[in-house]
């Protein structure tokens, strides 16, 4: 224990790019770290140690693929216990959000949607916020554990390929894609992939429809749509809090037009019917670009420095599988290579991103909505905040806004009335069902609020 212990490093840095390695004093534990001056939110302490008996977490994508197998596919288990839903099931279709959305990624990458007789496990996968795999199949991988800008920014999950379709990486020295493995096997479902902006600040998702130098859009496979919420966070609030970052989290919801996506899949997989249009931001048309040109306006209370989560080749030793995210980590932290080019998606005026789906709550703003947010002083000021957004309201006069300096136009300037609020959403709406991005049920909704308020 104590050679071991002897091994341990405990370091701090403020910013992540920074590179201090001092050693904290404290009082030596087994099982705790004491830190004498007390730990700070404003640092990042990082504990790299030798530890022992990791669980074996990539049974989960086994345990997984025969499970629904079983449902779909045996009329009995191995001792004889009858399925109860045997010959029940026309398709199955996985769906998942963020950490189990990752999961779903790594589990068609690492060829679980074929079970052990040949069939298809899933017909349908709608990995929803999910931009990157997840590493389960690590030795003491951590699946809570999620790469960011600030937090966690030398950490197993962006490896492999996150394109869907073929592309060269001349960094990583191969050419892959997430589809490669169920390709060999024709077990790749029909796919649909739905993202938000903070996917693209803190998720690399430009990486899933680029190159690595940010240089052509990358080609989605025939059996694949991809949809991005624009001007969206992670996951939308409703509390109206800042926590730790500078500006009120961002409420611009998704809900609604993820609920007619998910009917599309179905429709898709059980009819074959075709979905909607892929709709996010491509280098081809202007409106995915380089973070710091994206066209931010100077909003006071709002500040912006295009900061946004890099990413570079990572040496994790010589037992770790990059390609697949699967492995030994041996080298912590891992020796850093070249970087990958990061593009963000282009804003309108008002700071709104231009690219992808535009809600109601974007095509008729009452405020700016972004999918990164800033942490506050005294918790890292200026990197980012997590995987939340930000929210600012417009002036409600054009007296105010002027008297603010800010440049957007006021609620008066935009709207006569409450009435040409809610006549615009109705125009909105019934354009997005048309389009097939908003069921006729929750248009209706989404105008009745818009004509009561």
């Amino acid at each position: 224990v104590e050679a071991l212990r002897s091994q341990a490093t405990l370091t701090f840095r403020k910013k992540e790019s920074d590179c201090a390695t001092k050693t904290f004093p404290g009082t030596p534990s087994g099982n705790h770290l004491c830190l004498k001056s007390g730990f700070q939110t404003d640092f990042i302490y990082e504990f790299i140690y030798t530890a022992k008996d990791p669980l074996v977490l990539g049974l989960g994508f086994a345990a997984t693929r025969d499970l629904i197998s079983f449902f779909r596919f045996q009329p009995q288990d191995d001792e004889g216990t009858p399925n109860p839903i045997y010959g029940a099931i026309k398709a199955a279709i996985g769906e998942g959000q963020s950490q189990s959305g990752r999961f779903l990624r790594t589990f068609l990458a690492l060829g679980f949607n074929e079970d052990e007789y040949g069939n298809v496990v899933f017909e349908g996968m709608n990995p929803h916020i999910a931009s990157q795999g997840i590493p389960l199949n690590v030795r003491f991988g951590q699946p809570e554990r999620s790469m960011g800008q600030h937090e966690n920014a030398i950490y197993p999950a962006p490896e492999g390929p996150l394109t869907w379709g073929p592309m060269l990486d001349p960094l990583a020295g191969r050419s892959a894609s997430n589809m490669d493995v169920c390709r060999q096997s024709l077990t790749c479902p029909k796919l649909i992939q739905t993202t938000s902006g903070t996917e693209f600040w803190q998720g690399r998702m430009s990486l899933n429809i680029t190159n690595s130098s940010g240089t052509v859009d990358a080609e989605l496979p025939p059996e694949m749509r991809l949809y991005h919420f624009a001007s969206t966070q992670h996951t939308p609030t409703t509390s109206g809090s800042t926590g730790m970052c500078q500006n009120l989290q961002n409420p611009a919801p998704f809900f609604e037009t993820r609920r007619a996506l998910l009917v599309a899949l179905e429709q898709w997989v059980l009819e074959g019917k075709e979905p909607p249009p892929s709709k996010y931001p491509k280098i081809s048309d202007g409106t995915l670009i380089a973070p710091n040109s994206i066209g931010f306006p100077t909003i006071p209370g709002l500040r912006f420095n295009g900061l946004i989560s890099g990413l570079a080749v990572r040496d994790f030793g010589p037992e770790f599988d990059s390609l697949r995210v699967s492995g030994a980590t041996l080298k912590e932290p891992a020796t850093l290579g070249s970087s990958y080019t990061m593009l963000a998606p282009k804003v309108d005026a008002d700071g709104n991103e231009i690219g992808g789906i535009r809600s109601t709550a974007i095509q008729v703003p009452l405020g700016t909505y972004t999918g990164w947010a800033l942490r506050r002083a005294g918790f890292a000021e200026d990197e980012l905040c997590g995987l939340t957004g930000s929210y600012l309201s417009f002036k409600a006069t054009k007296a105010e806004r002027i008297a603010a300096g800010d440049p957007r136009l006021s609620i008066e300037e935009r709207y006569k009335d409450q009435a040409a609020i809610a006549a615009a959403v109705q125009t909105a709406a019934k354009d997005l069902v048309k389009q097939g991005y908003l069921l006729p049920e929750d248009a209706n909704r989404l105008i009745a609020a818009a004509q009561a308020k």
